[in-house]
């Protein structure tokens, strides 16, 4: 009996190994994205920071963070203020004018001086505010300039107080009498002075780099005419 041997064909294929996908390179963030990331982590810190405080602790915050912001635009308003009224008639900006002129409104000077011989009149116009004029004299050796404009809108209600509170922000440290005219004095740490007061309709700033007495200030603003 022949026994009869079934041989199987194998069919060979071709295997082929799994490609394996190769992993994308994280791209680096961009400058912009850095500092997003960075402010929302402050933000975050800052939020936690603030739950962890207490209310009464943080009504205190907020009332000394606004109290701040009002200082600081009261600063700004007062420096404002004197730039364009000249208080601080040193001021070199390069935006102010100056002109030889004859004052348009009635102004005073010393009695016993000829305006001419002091130089004459210089108008000082800066933009957006009240010109002025000014012209340049002496207290015995010290040279000083007077500034004269006529009274800005803002100080025609309640002239004294008004003025007093410009005095004030300027850190007037001293007030004398002239013919019951209060007149206030600012003397600053390196001796320079300011002098600021009112008459006939006009607001009036005396500067000097060095400091003069209260009598000789008297005389001289007693003079003015």
């Amino acid at each position: 009996m022949v026994m009869q041997v079934n041989h199987k064909r194998v069919v060979w294929q071709d295997v082929r190994p799994v490609q394996t996908q190769p992993k994308p390179i994280p791209k680096k963030p961009t400058i912009f994205q850095k500092i997003r990331l960075n402010i929302s982590l402050l933000f975050k810190k800052i939020k936690i920071r603030f739950l962890n405080i207490s209310r009464k602790t943080a009504i205190l915050s907020t009332i000394i963070f606004i109290a701040l912001i009002s200082a600081g635009g009261y600063f700004l308003y007062i420096n404002h203020f004197f730039a364009n009224n000249n208080i601080d008639s040193s001021s070199n900006d390069k935006t102010t004018v100056t002109e030889k002129a004859t004052p348009e409104y009635v102004t005073i000077a010393p009695v016993d001086k000829n305006i001419n011989d002091l130089g004459g009149w210089t108008l000082v116009s800066r933009p957006g505010s009240d010109s002025f004029y000014r012209y340049d004299d002496k207290i015995g050796d010290i040279p000083i300039s007077v500034s004269q404009q006529t009274l800005p809108a803002s100080l025609k209600d309640d002239t004294e107080q008004q003025i007093e509170q410009l005095a004030q922000d300027i850190k007037a440290n001293g007030t004398i009498t002239v013919n019951d005219l209060v007149v206030h004095i600012s003397t600053s740490s390196e001796g320079k002075q300011y002098i600021l007061f009112g008459k006939d309709g006009l607001l009036i700033s005396i500067t000097s780099n060095t400091p003069i007495t209260n009598d000789q200030w008297i005389k001289y603003i007693s003079s003015l005419q």
